[in-house]
């Protein structure tokens, strides 16, 4: 699919670094929903329904509006975990404790170096997927929906945050290695 973009969209990057945008739906405030949903060929309707539902978004929709606005994965996915953040202070059992202090200490970098700590049967079964899924899910994550993410950040111990950052450290090295499998 080819982006349409408006030349309005320009402005995001500048108006996110001068910190007037501090969430998701903020971008809105300087550029039409009907553009941007127009631009990625999206209803309306059905837009506005996600970027009031930020869960409901796939990582890959997520990364396309990144590119859209010039903006880095990682800007658009804080935004993102800065909208969730009232959403997501639900505690569930951390099943696999430790990995945010990994995270921290810089064990695990991408999604995917989470493996090895995780028992991806049950992290699977709790998620409602079976495991050779769930294991191409964590190293595709453009085919995560946000929803499944927080869900999972859960049950691993990590923040939204967390997460978010090892999903863009994750698409920056698929996009620096030239392995880009998103399609468009």
């Amino acid at each position: 699919m080819l982006l349409q973009r408006d030349p309005r969209f320009e402005t995001i990057k500048p108006t996110l670094n001068d910190g007037k945008i501090h969430k998701f739906s903020d971008i809105f405030l300087y550029v039409k929903i009907t553009s941007v949903a127009r631009s990625l060929g999206k209803r309306t309707t059905r837009f506005k329904e996600l970027v009031a539902n930020v869960e409901d978004f796939y990582i890959r929709e997520l990364v396309i509006i990144a590119r859209l606005f010039n903006l880095t994965a990682e800007e658009v996915l804080s935004l993102v975990a800065k909208q969730l953040s009232p959403l997501t202070s639900v505690e569930e059992e951390v099943l696999f404790p430790g990995l945010a202090s990994l995270v921290n200490d810089g064990k695990i970098r991408l999604l995917s170096d989470i493996l090895p700590y995780i028992e991806i049967s049950k992290l699977a079964n709790l998620l409602g997927r079976n495991s050779s899924r769930l294991k191409e899910l964590i190293e595709n994550v453009e085919d995560f929906q946000v929803k499944k993410l927080i869900e999972m950040s859960r049950h691993c111990g990590l923040s939204v945050s967390q997460i978010f950052s090892l999903i863009a450290a994750q698409i920056d090295r698929r996009n620096i290695h030239g392995k880009n499998k998103m399609h468009m």
